[in-house]
């Protein structure tokens, strides 16, 4: 299902109006998106944050959105940590970004670009068009900045940008000790994506679901 009008970087455009009615988030249902199974490295990664959050909270995480407080409970205090030992980021951002990177994708289905370097990382939605690099969200939750060069932000196809924009801005602001948290990037993905197949429905093309090549002209 090839797509167009798909930009290099994030929400920019100017929002349009909002219709007036209010915005609910549906209970997602990936149906029979494409999910095939991670690469071996994102699994001994993912396997790897269970360890280390269970190590380090007493209290293992389930594989979903859910259990995401235990996530930034461990993230806060990896903060801290890194500040003594900045040599352990390359693998505690690989490791907490394979775990979200894997749970957005179970739920809306898609694929991993796992190949080169963490920074070219990728996952790439089929449910809906919407791609993102899990290893920057981790980099910039352990930061707590913005990082370039990452792409830790939702891509989203240009003509959706607008909508997306809006409908973020609407949340209103995040406390800034929270803001680059994985369950705050959670929050904000799930309303991205929500906008995203609305708007599909509106335009009618929520048919069909996006294969990995679809996401070609975006990398090149």
């Amino acid at each position: 299902m090839a797509t167009n009008g798909k930009g290099a970087n994030g929400v920019h455009a100017s929002a349009p109006e909002e219709d007036g009615e209010e915005f609910a988030i549906e209970p997602f249902d990936r149906g029979e998106a494409p999910c095939p199974d991670a690469p071996t490295n994102i699994l001994e990664l993912v396997a790897s944050c269970h360890r280390m959050v269970a190590g380090a909270v007493g209290v293992p995480m389930d594989g979903t959105g859910d259990t995401l407080s235990l996530l930034d409970h461990y993230v806060t205090q990896a903060r801290a940590d890194l500040l003594v030992k900045p040599e352990l980021q390359a693998v505690l951002e690989q490791s907490v970004g394979a775990y979200f990177g894997e749970i957005v994708r179970q739920l809306y289905g898609g694929y991993w670009r796992a190949e080169g370097e963490p920074s070219e990382w990728r996952v790439l939605l089929s449910s809906v068009y919407l791609a993102f690099n899990p290893v920057g969200v981790a980099r910039e939750a352990l930061v707590n900045d913005h990082v370039e060069g990452w792409h830790g932000h939702a891509k989203v196809e240009d003509a959706y940008e607008p909508f997306v924009k809006a409908r973020l801005d609407a949340l209103g602001d995040i406390d800034a000790d929270e803001y680059f948290l994985p369950s705050s990037r959670w929050d904000a993905l799930e309303v991205v994506v929500s906008v995203v197949k609305e708007r599909m429905i509106h335009d009618e093309e929520a048919h069909g679901f996006f294969e990995a090549d679809d996401y070609e002209d975006e990398e090149a």
